[in-house]
């Protein structure tokens, strides 16, 4: 298992690198700061055989991006602590969108991702990579707890629990501070990890799988939130109002705009709106004219479209496509 990281240049930064340890050492410990004119960056790490701690602290002072390439299968546990970012596969251009306080976890394989951060913002997140068979000798024969996930993992496809997450409960704050504020070192400090990370998993597929049993029972508006946001999602370019959408759902205005804003704390026009202009960027990347994303964005003149793509990102369109060319 290996993850490399690349700054806005393409370049390799080899002092956030992870590597499996090597070696007689239990576990590598590694505490690492540096800073530039676009952010600040702590790092914790902690390697060990089949897992990877990584705790971050970012102040992001311009919009930047992080490249990550992922070598081999690696399932990772991902904890939001402040702030958001957004994380795109280079390969497939699927985006996903992580919100404050909510956890999540992933299977990648051999994978290029982008992760992006707007500026000024005071981000904290916890990455656990893990081999993907530790992981899987991890749940055991359970099959069923990750319900499509299982045959996923075993056919090497990229895998989401769950496509938003849940919110980070007092249990994981409690681990994770734990890991964090250790003092331990050698073999106690690799029992500790080894604890806390089984209890950090199983905290996440308990979460995960009890909030989606009680949701179900207790919530129905979460299941409405979700076909909304499906309908965004399968309509991203498509001319819909909020009572359009509520008829196709059978509901009206109010209850749709209500229950899209509880459980994705953004309302459906602001959602739609981000999306929208983010396949814009997309688009410009995959050599799309100005005039064409126009077109296709529902816009007469381009010169509008310019004039909200940098309302929205604080940069045109042709000034962002050049500062990719540059890098």
């Amino acid at each position: 298992m290996k993850t490399r990281v690349f700054n806005e240049a393409g370049e390799i930064i080899p002092e956030i690198s992870l590597f499996p340890v090597n070696g007689n050492e239990d576990v590598v410990e590694k505490r690492l700061e540096f800073s530039n004119e676009m952010k600040s960056v702590t790092n914790l790490i902690f390697q060990m055989e089949d897992a990877v701690f990584q705790y971050s602290e970012i102040d992001s002072k311009k919009d930047f991006s992080y490249r990550f390439n992922i070598e081999g299968e690696v399932v990772c546990l991902y904890f939001i602590l402040e702030g958001s970012l957004t994380n795109s596969s280079v390969d497939t251009l699927q985006t996903y969108e992580s919100k404050t306080n909510t956890h999540n976890i992933f299977f990648w394989k051999s994978r290029e991702v982008n992760t992006y951060y707007k500026k000024n913002q005071h981000i904290k997140l916890v990455n656990v990579f893990l081999n993907k068979n530790f992981f899987l000798k991890c749940i055991g024969k359970d099959n069923n707890i990750l319900d499509d996930g299982f045959s996923k993992l075993s056919e090497g496809e990229r895998w989401i629990f769950k496509e938003d997450g849940e919110i980070i409960n007092d249990e994981m704050l409690k681990v994770i501070s734990e890991i964090i504020e250790t003092k331990r070192k050698g073999i106690f400090l690799k029992l500790f990890l080894e604890s806390k990370l089984y209890e950090l998993l199983m905290l996440q597929l308990e979460s995960l799988k009890q909030q989606e049993y009680t949701e179900e029972k207790v919530d129905p508006t979460k299941k409405l939130a979700q076909s909304i946001h499906k309908i965004i999602k399968q309509n991203t370019f498509a001319e819909f109002t909020l009572r359009d959408i509520a008829k196709k759902l059978g509901s009206n205005s109010s209850t749709v705009s209500n229950s899209f804003k509880q459980h994705y704390h953004i309302t459906i026009f602001q959602y739609w709106n981000n999306l929208r202009f983010n396949e814009a960027k997309k688009m410009l990347l995959n050599n799309y004219s100005v005039k064409e994303i126009a077109i296709i964005m529902g816009y007469k003149n381009p010169n509008h479209f310019s004039t909200a793509f940098k309302k929205h990102f604080s940069i045109t369109p042709t000034e962002y496509l050049n500062s990719k060319f540059e890098q």
